[in-house]
This record gives C-alpha cells, sequence and structure tokens, in this order.
C-alpha cells in the first residue's frame, strides 16, 4: 500500500545523539565529493531546486551498473591519506551482502560473505521480516536506494560519469534493507510521493540520508520535494547530516579483509553462525554491529587480547 505525503502526519524530528559528528575529508578532483556533517536542514537550503529532468533513455544497467558490486571506495571520495570515503569496499563480499549482514539479525551465511537467512526488524514498515535466500524468498526484504536511481537520473545523475553513476548504486549512504514490497511501492518516487510508513524518527533519518547523498552527488530537488523535505527536518534544526563516516552508513571490513578492526566478539556461537563483532573507527563512536566469520588466525589473535574465550561455547557472551 503506497503512503503518500496527503495521508502522512509530517512530524518533525529530534535530533539522534549518535550521528557522527566529525569531519570528512574534501575530494579528490574528478570523484563525488565527501560531504561534511552539519545541519541536515541547512545542507537542505543548499541544494538546486529544479523540476525533474526526463526518464527517457534512463537503464538501470546501462546507465549505473549490474547489482552489486565490491568496489565501493574505490572511486568514492579520498582523504588526503587515500583512505576509503565510504568504509568498507574491497572487503571481497558485494555491496548487498554487506548491507544485509549489517542490518539484519541473527544472520547465517554460506561461506564468508553471502547471507543465507536473518531477521530484518524494518524501519520502513515497523514489520519483523524473516529473511532466506532463495528465488521465490529472496524479494522479501530488498535493498533500498533512499535516493532511487530512476530520481537520481531525472535530477543530475545522468549527466555524471558511469564510474561516478556505479558509486553512487552502490554507496551504503544510499542504502539500507528494506520490507521488499514497501520498496516496490516506492518506486522512482522522491520525498514529495514516498515516505517510510513507520515512526517519524526514522523518516527524519530517511530524508536526512536523501539530503546527504544528493548534497555528495551535486544532485538537485524538485518544488514540491523541498516543501516534504522541509517540514520533515523542520521539527529540529539540530538534525545531524549523516556522511560517509556515520555509523549507521559505514560498512565494515570482513576481519579477514586487510586493515580491518575487530574491537571484542559480541557473541560467538560456532558452528552455527558467525561471529557478531563491534568494530570502531579511528576515534569515533561504535559502528552498527555485522556478522562475519572469524579466521583462526583472527580468533588466535583476539585470545591473546583478551577478546575472545580460550574454548567458545554456544551462546556465550564476552
Amino acid at each position: 500500500m503506497r503512503t503518500r505525503l496527503a495521508g502522512l502526519v509530517l512530524a518533525g524530528c529530534q535530533p539522534r545523539s549518535d550521528s557522527a559528528n566529525g569531519k570528512v575529508p574534501a575530494r579528490s578532483a574528478g570523484v563525488a565529493r565527501c560531504i561534511s556533517s552539519g545541519s541536515a536542514l541547512g545542507a537542505l537550503a543548499k541544494l538546486a531546486v529544479k523540476p525533474d529532468g526526463p526518464i527517457s533513455g534512463y537503464d538501470r544497467i546501462a546507465d549505473f551498473g549490474a547489482a552489486w558490486t565490491d568496489g565501493q571506495g574505490a572511486s568514492d571520495c579520498q582523504g588526503a591519506s587515500g583512505g576509503q570515503g565510504a568504509p568498507g569496499g574491497h572487503n571481497g563480499c558485494e555491496t548487498k551482502d554487506d548491507i544485509l549482514r549489517c542490518d539484519l539479525t541473527e544472520v547465517k551465511l554460506e561461506g564468508r560473505c553471502e547471507v543465507e537467512s536473518g531477521v530484518l526488524k524494518d524501519p520502513c514498515t515497523g514489520r519483523t521480516i524473516r529473511f532466506t535466500r532463495g528465488r521465490k524468498t529472496s524479494p522479501a526484504v530488498r535493498i533500498d536506494h533512499m535516493v532511487a536511481l530512476g530520481n537520481a537520473w531525472q535530477t543530475g545523475a545522468k549527466a555524471l560519469s558511469k564510474p561516478v553513476r556505479e558509486q553512487l548504486a552502490n554507496d551504503p549512504l544510499n542504502l539500507t534493507a528494506a520490507d521488499g514490497p514497501a520498496n516496490d511501492d516506492k518506486g522512482d518516487d522522491d520525498a514529495s510521493g514516498w515516505l517510510p510508513q513507520a515512526a517519524a524518527g526514522f523518516r527524519c533519518e530517511y530524508v536526512a540520508r536523501q539530503v546527504a547523498v544528493k548534497t555528495k552527488y551535486k544532485l538537485w530537488i524538485t518544488s514540491a520535494e523541498k516543501t516534504a523535505m522541509s517540514r520533515i527536518l523542520g521539527g529540529s534544526r539540530g538534525r545531524v547530516l549523516p556522511t560517509e563516516s556515520s555509523h549507521e552508513v559505514a560498512l565494515k571490513s570482513s576481519p579477514a579483509s586487510p586493515g580491518a578492526s575487530v574491537d571484542r566478539v559480541e557473541r560467538y556461537d560456532p558452528p552455527k553462525s558467525p561471529a557478531v563483532v563491534v568494530e570502531r573507527g579511528r576515534g569515533g563512536p561504535a559502528r552498527r554491529r555485522c556478522h562475519v566469520r572469524l579466521t583462526d588466525q583472527e580468533q588466535a589473535s583476539l585470545r591473546r587480547r583478551g577478546g575472545l574465550a580460550p574454548t567458545p561455547t554456544e551462546n556465550s557472551v564476552w
């Protein structure tokens, strides 16, 4: 059932204390800019306002690449140190599985990356969905582009280079696991045509992410879209604009990949499920939990550091 704005109570939102407050390095030439945290409402005010461009000529695969890649980060905004603007790319896993590993609970993996099953507490609808990978069952959970790719095409992405469009399609800033039917219902609508049905707080986060994506990729908004976004964000001028390093955005590298950082193991239930780990950015807050498998070498390292019991047993908790 499509939720149109005419039927929504567009409550304002409160700022979330867990949003990132740090700066992200300035972009290198030729790639999408990194964004600095600040007021989401202030960033909205800076977006250009124009009518939608034509959808004619739009082709999802030809224009934005096949779904999905492991390339997020390579063509992303780069800091002076060359670090990834969207942490988590090049970890050997496709973006879809990265998002599922982070947004689902009770995750079961096939191999190191592929999510076979899990549970989504869908923030868009408030529903709890049991996901099982399969031709008939996978559509129950889809990866939502918060700024739909068709809308992005109509609001400036047509003029972007193919590598930057592929980056946009795989950027964790623009992605969340969502109820499949609700995502299908959204289609290519912007905030003036579709918003999540659930709590006003998540509608606020959703719109703030849309503003962040349009800021990063220099996309414009329509007049109706700006009105809808302003009403959602207007209840709290302190709402922080999400960035690539915000805990609800940043992907976690698999511990088996170079440069990964495992702070501690929260639960370790071999062989039924992978470990649940918490990773921390340098000087930043704890990012959201992700499900990964630990190699023997990683287990030994964690034991030496006191982060893993010598003989882990099912349902053990540290």
